[in-house]
């Protein structure tokens, strides 16, 4: 009677490898293409508007700019600090 599965005839060493090496390569792509997915715009295409614009903060040196970004963010703020 010959034995399956055993080192000394009827070995499926052979099989096995094939299937592990299949369900590497499956796992493999799957997340590859996960991977691909994740990076796909899930929006629509980005739209500029006429009417946009920097505002430019210029200051006497770098803490007056600070100043002048500040007071235009925040608004006037705290009056005792």
């Amino acid at each position: 009677m010959r034995q399956v599965g055993v080192d000394g005839g009827g070995s499926m060493k052979g099989s096995m490898r094939y299937v592990t090496a299949r369900r590497h390569r499956v796992m493999a792509t799957a997340v590859v293409a996960l991977t691909a997915a994740a990076f796909l715009p899930l929006g629509g295409a980005a739209k500029a508007t006429a009417t946009f614009a920097f505002k430019r903060f210029a200051g006497a040196d770098r803490y007056d700019t600070a100043r002048l970004l500040a007071q235009s963010t925040f608004g006037g703020g705290a009056t005792d600090a």
